[in-house]
């Protein structure tokens, strides 16, 4: 993994990120998480789908981190926004857990006690202005890590029984994990979620990190259509900023 320091990456010393990460899955999470894991792998691949733990617990597990809740994304055979539906409720029912759809959005929420999994449809997004929510539609996992945030949120681990823990890399996250890099996917990041400005601070702060100038460029202009989001999400945000240890 990368050689961290206070929490922090730190850029000496750091090795090639491995392409398979199932040995850090096995020495940084509980017990009871591997089997969920694992599980959310194995009923996909009974169900025709492709499933992927992403986000923040693929890059927390690269740089040695703590993480508490997983990001599953998963990808049915015909394409439609009912999948994570599907997976969460099968889920649920093998955790003797709680579950919570979003049918809009493609999304589900399975409570199993110990954590709380979110699960989302592959999807693509569009947004019908500045900061407003997105109008989603299925789409393949490669396209759905292209609409999101940073690259260093972009790993995807296969959950599958044959390629347990193999990593996925489109936009070069491990390179920008391993010079301390904060990058956007696209141009249009920040204005089509401008609560991505705030997260980005933080993820700076927290990692280390630091945006590249085109990065900085687009959050400069896009600071304006932060007035237009709701409360709600600006104090989600403020809420997450506020339980960073500094």
């Amino acid at each position: 993994m990368l050689s961290k320091h206070s929490g922090k990456i730190n850029l000496e010393g750091t090795v090639p990120i491995p392409t398979n990460i199932a040995h850090l899955i096995e020495q940084q999470l509980s017990a009871a998480m591997q089997m969920f894991l694992h599980s959310a792998g194995e009923f996909g691949d009974r169900n025709q789908m492709r499933v992927f733990l992403v986000g923040g617990m693929v890059r927390d597990l690269l740089i040695g981190r703590p993480s508490r809740d997983p990001d599953l994304l998963v990808q049915g055979e015909r394409l439609t926004l009912d999948d994570a539906s599907k997976l969460a409720r099968t889920l649920a029912k093998a955790w003797d857990g709680k579950v919570v759809t979003y049918p809009r959005f493609g999304t589900a929420k399975v409570d199993v006690g110990e954590f709380v999994a979110d699960v989302s449809t592959a999807r693509v997004e569009t947004y019908s202005a500045p900061g407003a929510l997105p109008d989603v539609a299925p789409a393949t996992v490669e396209g759905d890590i292209g609409r999101r945030d940073f690259t260093i949120n972009s790993l995807a681990a296969d959950l599958s029984p044959t390629g347990f823990g193999n990593l996925l890399d489109f936009y070069n996250g491990e390179k920008d994990l391993q010079t301390g890099t904060l990058r956007i996917i696209h141009s249009r990041s920040f204005e089509d979620n401008p609560t991505r400005l705030l997260r980005a601070v933080r993820y700076e702060a927290r990692l280390g990190l630091q945006m590249t100038l085109q990065t900085e460029d687009a959050a400069r202009q896009a600071v304006e259509f932060l007035k237009v989001v709701t409360g709600d999400r600006i104090r989600h945000e403020l809420e997450r900023i506020c339980e960073e240890s500094e």
